[in-house]
């Protein structure tokens, strides 16, 4: 059932463009600034533990609903339970779209326009030359692709609606939430703490089937060097492997090595967007064949 709900999803998803207001969080975002003035506020804003106590309300929900609609007319309210909040936790922003979005602009000539199309994803949009531009278009595009669609699906397969909303709940605290209120209080640090353990798995799996949907030699060797860069403790570690798994998997230096002819911007962009199209195959086939193996067994 998993690979149908995954399989199902990943394909709405890229015919809902037009309903992505619906899918916004707001309402959490509202329940996280309150939950900042609570008297215990200080506690929870400490540790990945305090995040989770936050976060309690939302799973014991999902927990309920999920339990309710277990079994129910054949499975068919729990598929469906399962899959809308698979959806709605994907994305909520359509990659696909915003980068072709992008490519279109730059190709036209409108500069201006494609890098305002491109702050949608990119990792650095200060970024003055050609080439470190381009680079940063890539990296932020396998990045992004990795918190909309890898991290959340991976959460799914291994705790199903419940690692769904865990994950998107708690990124959406990390790219939401304000600066410390009245009384000095910022989740950003357990937050931060959470993350990191919730991406640890997830962003290794993507790294290396980035790994295998490209340069596999040079992607590992770039990952390798990730471990030579220190993690500040703001989830950095988990852009690093990600950023230089797929940079080496593109092999993105060997594209720029000419500075007298550096690549465009959209080129990289169509290939980095190709290659997270085939890892994505990947891990639908993976799953279609655990499922057919489960089938047989």
């Amino acid at each position: 059932m998993t690979f149908i709900i995954v399989a199902l999803c990943l394909f709405a998803e890229r015919f809902l463009i037009d309903k992505e207001e619906y899918r916004q969080p707001d309402w959490f975002r509202r329940y996280t600034t309150w939950s900042q003035q609570l008297p215990w506020g200080e506690w929870m804003s400490e540790s990945a533990s305090g995040i989770l106590v936050i976060l309690t309300p939302l799973l014991l929900v999902v927990a309920l609903l999920q339990t309710l609609f277990d079994n129910t007319m054949g499975g068919i309210l729990e598929l469906l339970f399962a899959a809308l909040v698979l959806l709605f936790c994907l994305g909520p922003r359509d990659l696909h779209h915003q980068v072709h979005n992008f490519i279109d602009a730059w190709d036209e000539g409108d500069e201006d326009k494609a890098r305002l199309a491109g702050n949608e994803f990119t990792l650095d949009s200060t970024a003055k030359s050609q080439s470190a531009y381009a680079n940063s278009i890539a990296k932020g595009i396998m990045h992004q692709a990795y918190i909309r669609t890898f991290s959340v699906i991976f959460w799914f397969v291994i705790l199903g609606p419940i690692g769904a909303v865990l994950y998107r709940a708690c990124h959406t605290m990390k790219q939401t939430l304000p600066g410390m209120n009245d009384l000095g209080i910022d989740f950003q640090s357990g937050v931060n703490s959470l993350l990191e353990i919730l991406d640890w798995l997830p962003a290794r799996a993507t790294a290396f089937t980035y790994a295998l949907s490209g340069n596999f030699h040079d992607a590992t060797h770039e990952w390798w060097n990730s471990y030579d860069s220190k993690d500040n403790g703001n989830g950095e570690g988990a852009t690093q492997i990600l950023t230089r798994a797929g940079s080496g998997a593109l092999g993105l230096d060997e594209l720029h090595s000419d500075d007298d002819d550096p690549i465009s911007p959209s080129t990289t962009a169509e290939m980095a967007l190709a290659m997270v199209l085939r890892s994505i195959t990947i891990w639908v086939g993976l799953l279609a064949l655990i499922t057919i193996t489960s089938w047989l067994s």
